[in-house]
């Protein structure tokens, strides 16, 4: 029987920020296939302005006396890492896969100081057509 075709089969090139989020989500725990450059850049702005905005919001509470309110955005945040931890290694592979390098590599970026370099590196790497393997 014949494998069923899907618009999430394959990367999507040139995606717009909206197309990142619902795939980003859509396929939240499939770790096999790829990821095109734009998903992962988009999802990682997300990711960072979510992250620094919930960051910035927490210390002026604080300042305000707003103890119930800082503690409400400090579980927001660490509630907000959670959700996305495997959705965000999910996608890391993929984008891995795109470039055909391993899922395994993501590991490197727990190596000090030259880790997170070269994980940047293999996150710019342009695609390559031997990665439809991991399709």
């Amino acid at each position: 029987m014949a494998a069923s075709f899907t618009f999430l089969d394959d990367p999507l090139v040139n995606a717009n920020p909206i197309q990142a989020f619902k795939r980003f989500w859509a396929k939240a725990f499939i770790f096999d296939g790829r990821a095109s450059r734009s998903e992962y850049w988009w999802m990682f702005l997300f990711h960072v302005v979510v992250c620094i905005a919930i960051q910035t919001v927490t210390p002026v509470a604080e300042s305000t006396g707003e103890e119930a309110g800082a503690t409400a955005m400090s579980l927001l945040y660490a509630g907000y890492l959670i959700v996305t931890f495997v959705p965000q290694l999910a996608l890391t592979v993929r984008r891995l896969h795109d470039a055909n390098q391993s899922g395994w590599l993501s590991l490197i970026v727990l190596i000090p100081v030259v880790g997170p370099v070269i994980f940047l590196l293999l996150m710019l790497m342009s695609p390559r057509p031997e990665g439809a393997r991991y399709g």
